[in-house]
């Protein structure tokens, strides 16, 4: 496998994004008939397919406005994949590094159920850190890559990163967009250059982070010899139109097709961590099927140890292990100030645990701040059966409610699947800023919308369990 170097950061002078068309990889977006290729491979005497490999080249830049790379990225011989973490500087390169970690593990034996065995395992890593540190609620990290067994590959899909397919030298784009923007292109709303300058481009719908609204999207693609593959994190595409991008993925060489790509990031200012993979399919090479796995981006900084422990150690000593820092709870948020809340839990009377609970809630008010603590806390429940974005927190001290309204919705609670609904209901979907509330809200949106969509067109597969 082969990287190249980024452009020299001095080399560019930031000028606004170029002017961008509605090109067909973005404004037609995939429908899920697109997925179902039915192209074959070339046939040999006995009808078998012929095996094949691919050849890859990959790189992740810093960009030229960021302090850190929260971008991680792996490859090898069956399996690739690009991360792109956020939740702050303080997490954002950490959420990358754990799905970097989960997918080397995943390619000692790579197929298309550990690709998604991985995907799942990173969210429950991120869920067991956020949970151990309050303070990184909020992190989690797209993941696009795919698995090669030599005669298929295996999609798996979450976030805004992307992957394209150049064949014959037209340029599809393979995966669809979990963001805001996209939502809003698919109902109409907006146009894909409108979405590039919409001051919510930047929002994911759906990220993996340990919880229901991370689901991956999974699909396969057959190869012929000569396809090549893309995968990017936003840095990329969304600052690099898909015309251009085609250009470079058409130069002779891979590496070629990288150093046109960063050109082209660095051109428009590079305000973004840039990560790319692109695999070339070539006929079987056993030299290619035998090259070492490699790590990029923040990832580059792990040492895969010898032997993982996995799950006989807590995911902080785990990553420890492989390099990886983890942002230790502030003084206010240690462990010793959490267990008195922990043991409260356990009270059998359901009176008794509701004062605890308020108790709990007062007395972090006190101690943080009072109303500065509550301001910046934020919950989906409901007004008007339907769901809203309250600050505060779900309780009432007597005649005093700890919460007020903060935005509506036309989200009606009939429409979303029912687990979704109890989410809402019962106050689950927290978060520790507006722009994660308005994220859940969103989210929310599009899953209501899906059922709408599945009641009123029968041809429809009705998603998940909508009432």
């Amino acid at each position: 496998m082969n990287a190249r170097k980024p452009p020299p950061q001095d080399a560019s002078q930031a000028v606004p994004p170029p002017d961008d068309g509605d090109d067909e990889a973005t404004s037609k977006m995939p429908a899920p008939a697109d997925f179902e290729e039915t192209s074959r491979l070339p046939m040999g005497p006995a009808a078998t397919p012929a095996a094949l490999s691919w050849r890859v080249a990959a790189v992740s830049w810093l960009g030229l406005t960021r302090h850190n790379n929260q971008d991680s990225a792996f490859s090898s011989p069956r399996l690739v994949a690009v991360a792109d973490g956020m939740g702050g500087e303080a997490s954002g390169d950490v959420a990358s590094q754990v799905a970097a970690r989960r997918l080397w593990l995943a390619a000692a034996s790579p197929s298309a159920g550990a690709l998604m065995d991985a995907v799942a395992a990173a969210g429950d890593d991120i869920a067991g850190l956020v949970r151990g540190n309050p303070e990184m609620e909020g992190m989690g990290t797209t993941i696009c890559g795919a698995a090669f067994d030599g005669h298929e590959l295996d999609f798996v899909h979450v976030g805004d990163s992307r992957a394209y397919r150049l064949r014959n030298g037209k340029l599809k784009q393979l995966t669809h967009d979990h963001s805001f923007v996209q939502q809003l292109i698919d109902q109409g709303h907006l146009t894909p250059a409108q979405a590039r300058v919409h001051p919510k481009r930047s929002l994911v719908l759906r990220v993996v982070n340990g919880t229901a609204l991370g689901a991956p999207d999974h699909f396969t693609d057959l190869p012929r010899l000569g396809d090549r593959y893309l995968f990017c994190s936003d840095g990329l595409s969304s600052y690099v139109d898909a015309p251009a991008i085609q250009a470079a993925l058409g130069k002779p060489g891979i590496e070629e097709a990288i150093d046109e790509m960063l050109d082209g990031a660095a051109t428009a200012g590079a305000p973004d961590n840039v990560t790319i993979i692109i695999t070339e399919i070539v006929a079987q090479d056993d030299a290619l099927d035998a090259d070492q796995p490699q790590l990029w981006g923040a990832a580059s900084v792990m040492k895969p140890p010898s032997d993982d422990a996995l799950d006989d150690e807590d995911i902080v000593t785990q990553l420890a292990d492989w390099g990886v820092k983890v942002p230790a709870p502030s003084q206010e948020e240690s462990p010793g100030d959490a267990a008195p809340l922990a043991s409260r839990t356990r009270l059998r009377w359901p009176i008794r645990l509701a004062a605890g609970l308020i108790a709990a809630v007062v007395l972090a008010s006190a101690v943080i701040g009072g109303r500065a603590w509550l301001h910046g806390q934020y919950f989906i429940g409901v007004v008007n059966d339907r769901a809203a974005i309250f600050q505060g927190v779900p309780y009432r001290v007597g005649p005093v409610y700890l919460s007020n309204i903060q935005q509506t919705s036309d989200v009606h609670l009939a429409d979303l699947p029912v687990y979704y609904a109890d989410q809402v209901r019962t106050w689950q979907i927290r978060s520790t800023s507006l722009d994660g509330a308005e994220q859940s809200l969103a989210t929310l949106k599009a899953k209501a919308d899906a059922c709408i969509a599945a009641r009123t067109d029968p041809a429809q597969t009705t998603p998940g369990e909508c009432p």
